[in-house]
Formats: structure tokens, C-alpha cells, sequence
């Protein structure tokens, strides 16, 4: 009789505890959205940066003669942009990315995330994609430079020329991805999310290795374009269904 008695005094307390697991679990699941899929673009336009005093070794085209299209072997959210591709200088050894990401013309960019903590490279937000030359698979999902089809071989590298066959790949982040980096809530875009998000890129390509270099030195280095051979501006509108 003892241990019954016990029972009924416990069994309110685990009906108390179960009611008030169940709205935590329905928020935890409510705060993601989008799951592994990632986001579609609606391009407003992408065009050269303005010539600066960095190097400038190749200029992609603007969106007036080359249109950004889906990327046919790759999962939805991935896309490419060829054109004619000026190369003024041979572009040999290692090049890296750097994409600064932001939500406005004056925002600040968005910080780095989910990136690899042994390389520093990869992530969603504003962030430095290395191993652009690895040909291991796996590797530059995110962003690839290819020529002829085939990821760029550093070593031999490309001559002065103009080109039909260089390519520019990118997958967009998911959209849980994107709401926790630019710390958007996700309540608010479900309600008014249906327009998408704005977001404007400037896409800079390095002949050096940014992921090596101290903080200091690494904003510095994206502060005066130094070993800048490239600068593309991107401005797409994120949306969460094609």
C-alpha cells in the first residue's frame, strides 16, 4: 500500500513534466524551417568591381551578358555564371575566396559561420573558401572556379586570354543556415519571409593564402585589396522556394 501511495504522488509530477516538454519540443522544431535544403536566388544583378589599385588578373562579366543559371549536376540551390572571361595576367598557384555578405548597401558584413575549424575556410556569412584547387571530393561544394569543366589546376595555372570556358560555381547556404547567421528570427520570416531577403555580395579572389594570416594581418590584407586579382559585386534576393 506504501509503494502505491508513493505512485499517485509521482505520477502528477511526470504528467506536469511531459506537458511542459511538449511546447519546448514544438518551439525547438518551429525554429527550423528549412532543413537541408537550401536557398533559391532571384539575381537583380552582378557585375565587375570597380577597378581599384589591387592587380586585376580576370574579370568575370556582367549579368547583362551572362546570365546566372542553375547548376545541372549539382542539388537545387546551386548555380554557375559563364561568359566571356578576360584573363589580363597568367594566374598561377594557389587562389582563394573571400565573400563578404550583407544584409544592406551600409550593413556591416555578416560574420563567419560553421566554418572548418581545422582550415578556417567554408561557412555560411562572410567567410574565406580554400582548396580551390583539391580535386578530392567533398571539397569547395560552396564555391569552385572550373575551366573546361574541371576544377582549376593551380599548377599549370591559366594564360592571358579570353575565355568561353571558365565557369563560376556556388551553392546558397539553407535557409536554417541563413536565419541563424544573419540572426533573423524564425517566426518573423514565416510571416514575412514570402518576399525574400536582399543580400549583397562582393566576391574577391586572392593569389594568396588567406586562411594562414593572423587576424590583424588577414583584415588588413581584405582592407587594401593586396594579392587581389578579381572583384565581383553580387546582389540576389535569398527566397526559400524557386
Amino acid at each position: 500500500m506504501k509503494q502505491f501511495m508513493t505512485s499517485l504522488h509521482v505520477l502528477p509530477i511526470l504528467v506536469t513534466l511531459l506537458l511542459l516538454y511538449r511546447p519546448l519540443q514544438c518551439i525547438e522544431e518551429s525554429n527550423s524551417l528549412g532543413g537541408n535544403r537550401r536557398l533559391a536566388i532571384e539575381l537583380l544583378s552582378h557585375k565587375p568591381c570597380r577597378k581599384g589599385r589591387w592587380d586585376e588578373r580576370i574579370r568575370f562579366p556582367s549579368s547583362r551578358i551572362a546570365e546566372l543559371v542553375p547548376d545541372p549536376k549539382k542539388e537545387f540551390g546551386c548555380y554557375k555564371i559563364r561568359g566571356e572571361v578576360e584573363v589580363f595576367k597568367e594566374i598561377q598557384g594557389e587562389i582563394q575566396i573571400y565573400v563578404r555578405s550583407q544584409l544592406g548597401t551600409r550593413g556591416a558584413p555578416e560574420q563567419c559561420s560553421n566554418f572548418d575549424p581545422r582550415t578556417k575556410c567554408g561557412g555560411t556569412g562572410s567567410c574565406i573558401y580554400c582548396g580551390l584547387c583539391n580535386k578530392s571530393p567533398g571539397m569547395n561544394e560552396l564555391f569552385s572556379l572550373q575551366v573546361d569543366g574541371e576544377r582549376f589546376d593551380c599548377d599549370r595555372g591559366i594564360d592571358k586570354g579570353t575565355y568561353n570556358s571558365i565557369e563560376w560555381h556556388f551553392c546558397t547556404p539553407t535557409l536554417d543556415e541563413f536565419l541563424e547567421n544573419a540572426d533573423i528570427d524564425p517566426d518573423f520570416w514565416s510571416k514575412h519571409g514570402n518576399k525574400g531577403q536582399i543580400i549583397f555580395q562582393t566576391i574577391q579572389i586572392y593569389n594568396v593564402s588567406l586562411n594562414t594570416l593572423p587576424p590583424a594581418k588577414l583584415q588588413k590584407v581584405l582592407n587594401s585589396g593586396d594579392g587581389m586579382i578579381a572583384c565581383h559585386k553580387l546582389v540576389v534576393n535569398y527566397l526559400q522556394d524557386g
